[in-house]
């Protein structure tokens, strides 16, 4: 209602003014309408959860806004489960997720995080704009679009280390870039001082320049006549060795080679 004006009439006796039960009137309509507005806002939760649906274009963002410091569920959502088409132009979207469910590497299932997915654009040649994060204890994980229907791999950007393994060996990527890779080769057969090869396949290729690459005998006491390592490609090792002893089993050397993995 509009405001209701109390007339005080002429002072300092006050004639021609409201009489008092037309001024207590008055008083009372005005305080109920503001009780009745109070009620209606309800509680901080009951009016983010208003502001929150209400929420459009040039609305001003408060909590509780289009996601924004509410509580979302994203399990058994395209969020978790799709490809990039599914949530494609969907903006940003931040909830609750499993590791396991998005296939973060090493975790089981009921381990949960954070899920940030940022879907700026609607189609391939965004793709840069479309990635996700996934935040849990200490550790960063994201992910960016290979195509609408493809999410690339994880990769740890921040917290423990990752481990890799194939049938050669083992790599630990840290965090900052850095990659170690390790491998324990079988060397028998090894003899007679003719050059031998085996090669190595990391857990998961270097990038940029070829890792350097050190090779040492298990069995010292051989009569070593070469020992070598070649690098061919970021991705792959060969390591030549020759001996002149006769060819004995159990005889391995080990590699170790250090890059980078990003």
């Amino acid at each position: 209602m509009a405001r209701q004006e109390i007339i005080l009439g002429t002072p300092p006796a006050g004639l021609g003014g409201d009489p008092p039960r037309t001024a207590s009137m008055k008083i009372n309509a005005m305080t109920q309408e503001l009780y009745d507005k109070n009620a209606t806002l309800g509680t901080a939760s009951t009016r983010n959860a208003q502001a929150s649906s209400m929420a459009g274009k040039d609305d001003v963002l408060v909590a509780g806004s289009n996601g924004i410091g509410i509580y979302r569920d994203l399990r058994n959502t395209p969020y978790m489960t799709g490809t990039p088409r599914d949530i494609n132009g969907s903006g940003t979207t931040i909830g609750f997720g499993d590791a396991n469910v998005l296939g973060i590497p090493g975790y089981t299932s009921f381990r949960y995080g954070v899920l940030h997915s940022n879907i700026q654009f609607t189609d391939p040649s965004g793709g840069e704009a479309m990635s996700q994060t996934f935040e849990m204890f200490d550790e960063t994980w994201r992910r960016q679009m290979l195509n609408l229907d493809t999410w690339g791999s994880w990769f740890l950007v921040g917290g423990r280390t990752q481990v890799v393994s194939n049938a050669n060996g083992e790599a630990w990527l840290y965090a900052d870039g850095t990659m170690k890779a390790v491998a324990n080769l079988d060397g028998s057969g090894f003899a007679n001082s003719i050059p031998a090869f085996r090669t190595w396949t990391y857990p998961r290729a270097f990038v940029g320049a070829p890792p350097k690459v050190l090779v040492t005998m298990s069995r010292p006491s051989l009569d070593i006549t070469a020992l070598a390592a070649r690098t061919y490609t970021p991705g792959l090792a060969s390591v030549q060795m020759a001996h002149n002893s006769t060819a004995q089993a159990g005889c391995t050397f080990v590699c170790l080679a250090m890059g980078r993995w990003k």
